[in-house]
């Protein structure tokens, strides 16, 4: 950001068909950041130099069901599930219905 309050230069940081659907994101202890990748019931992990990889993800039975936005709480990640019956979560009606997942460390 510039002095001024203006934006510079930008950049893509990361392209990648496992960010399909890309919803909120959030900054991991470590700075990495992560992204609800919606469409996918995944969670995805972006480096700061761009390198992608799916960390958690599901089919159309839970806990992701159209993960929406996310927060850490030291290393624990929490996520809102919108649970719309679309990517991979159609035509699961109801499904599991909105809800929070909570992920720990070292589980997928």
């Amino acid at each position: 950001m510039n002095a001024d309050g203006s934006f510079g230069r930008m950049e893509r940081v990361a392209k990648d068909p496992l960010l399909y659907g890309a919803d909120g994101f959030a900054f991991g202890p470590k700075g990495d950041f992560y992204v609800c990748a919606n469409e996918r019931n995944s969670i995805v992990k972006v480096t700061s130099d761009g390198k992608v990889a799916e960390v958690a993800g599901n089919d159309n039975h839970g806990p992701l069901e159209f993960p929406a936005s996310l927060h850490f709480v030291g290393t624990t990640l929490y996520v809102s599930n919108y649970d719309l019956p679309r990517g991979v979560n159609k035509p699961n009606e109801p499904g599991i219905g909105t809800s929070i997942a909570k992920i720990e460390p070292g589980s997928k």
